[in-house]
């Protein structure tokens, strides 16, 4: 019997010294891929050139490949976003479409908030409309208020799906009463037109205040464009009030009626409350 022990005991050894070797490898890994990332982070930080932000981006991508979620989500957004001259493949790869939805995967998988979300942009960038949108479902499902956004806009421009102005504008109010500011925009140019339902012409100006509050700038332009047409509307009323004033004076009865008739009317005048 103790014969037999020696063994077994040898064999659970050599299991134990496997399996702590195996494990070395990974925090190895780990630790590696934690490297590359800090370097690459540090990299952008200090040197906004073309050749650090490219070069960056390839230290992302090899951390991405050892395991590390993080730098899988942010090496596919620099994919996505970063400037052409930053991607120009005269020292390095270029990358496409398809490696930002891979990288974005990797994030998704490990559960990194936003990732879902990539998948679909990168599918989008990629005019593969159809798979982005099933992503945008996906990623609204799980939560994540911009997908919320851009399945409306989806459904409004017949974008992977087929185009309907009634369900934009319920995922469009799903992502207003939640807080997305684009989407109490958009909501708000729908109520405005009566697109997708009835018009509501109060409730379209108090969604464009509240999406302004929450940081739109579209609202921000639309509001600041409102307003110069309105002074600029002001200045040209005194002007015409003065010139007709003029010609009455000068010329009598008949001329002030010949200029009254010249000046546009009221439903001519430009709307201040168009969208611009």
């Amino acid at each position: 019997m103790i014969g037999l022990k020696r063994p077994c005991a040898a064999a659970c050894l050599l299991g134990l010294l496997i399996l702590t070797s195996c494990s070395d490898r990974e925090e190895d890994r780990a630790q590696r891929a934690e490297r590359l990332f800090r370097r690459a982070w540090s990299m952008e930080m200090v040197n906004d050139s073309v050749g650090s932000k490219t070069e960056a981006l390839e230290y992302l991508m090899e951390a991405a490949e050892l395991g590390h979620a993080k730098a899988a989500y942010i090496a596919g957004q620099h994919i996505l976003y970063i400037p052409p001259e930053y991607n120009t493949g005269e020292k390095f790869t270029v990358y496409t479409y398809r490696d930002a939805l891979r990288l974005f995967q990797i994030a998704a998988k490990a559960g990194v908030e936003g990732a879902t979300y990539g998948c679909g942009l990168a599918c989008e960038k990629g005019e593969e409309y159809e798979e982005a949108f099933a992503w945008y479902v996906k990623a609204a499902e799980e939560g994540y208020l911009p997908a919320v956004y851009r399945v409306g806009i989806c459904y409004l421009k017949g974008l992977g799906v087929p185009r309907s102005w009634e369900k934009g504008r319920a995922w469009l109010r799903r992502g207003a009463e939640s807080g997305c500011a684009q989407s109490m925009f958009d909501l708000a140019v729908l109520y405005e037109r009566g697109l997708g339902g009835e018009a509501l012409p109060e409730e379209a100006e108090r969604l464009y205040r509240e999406s302004e509050k929450a940081g739109c700038m579209r609202a921000k332009l639309r509001r600041y464009f409102r307003e110069k047409k309105d002074r600029l509307n002001e200045r040209k009323q005194p002007a015409a009030d003065q010139s007709l004033t003029t010609q009455r004076g000068i010329e009598g009865p008949a001329a002030s009626a010949s200029a009254g008739a010249c000046l546009p009317s009221a439903s001519a005048r430009p709307l201040a409350n168009l969208i611009l």
